[in-house]
């Protein structure tokens, strides 16, 4: 019959230290400094380190062509909103913006490419989607939701669908052009129309 150690259970390791704050290059009206660490928390590692304004209403006024020039093609970015009631809220993105043009020629430049790997007998692999994403979307299960006033909150992806990042600069349907994340078309987690005057 054998015995029993009599080593106590080790220890589990303390807790990971929260990352540091980010160094903040360019003011900002809207995040506090309690937000970040709950900002932090949610973010990729590499997103926490440096964040720098590229676009503010006020500074460069309400242009949604400022806007794209400003911020589209910039890698991952936070949007952050105030509504005209005093409500502070918006998301991350982890890819960059990008304009309905550019994405479409992306997805030509794929199918292409299968085509011509498919002919010549050779293994290519596609562009990849997100499980359930309407073609006017694009992002990855890395974007997020928040509410950072009155309450500050975050809201992961549900799963539902892969409806992360919508930004379209010349939408058929005129109530459609703007950009926002999350949801589905009317029916956004939030969404901002082209005078960045309006939104849901």
């Amino acid at each position: 019959m054998g015995h029993k150690s009599s080593k106590p259970d080790p220890e589990p390791p303390p807790p990971l230290p929260p990352p540091p704050d980010p160094v903040l290059i360019g003011e900002s009206g809207l995040i506090k400094q309690e937000h970040l660490q709950p900002l932090c928390a949610n973010l990729p590692f590499d997103c926490t380190q440096k964040w720098k304004q590229v676009f503010c209403s006020r500074k460069h006024g309400k242009s949604f062509t400022q806007f794209g020039r400003l911020s589209c093609n910039r890698g991952p970015t936070l949007v952050v909103i105030k509504d005209s009631h005093g409500h502070v809220f918006g998301g991350f993105a982890d890819e960059s913006w990008r304009s309905a043009a550019i994405r479409l020629q992306e997805r030509v430049a794929d199918d292409a490419a299968a085509a011509r790997a498919q002919r010549n007998g050779q293994e290519y692999t596609a562009l990849e989607r997100p499980h359930n994403q309407a073609r006017v979307f694009f992002g990855n299960e890395r974007c997020f939701l928040f509410s950072l006033h009155p309450t500050v909150a975050m809201y992961p992806p549900s799963g539902y669908n892969g409806n992360f990042m919508y930004y379209d600069e010349q939408s058929d349907v005129k109530q459609y052009t703007g950009f926002g994340m999350g949801g589905q078309l009317e029916f956004f987690g939030w969404f901002v129309d082209d005078w960045l005057d309006h939104g849901h």
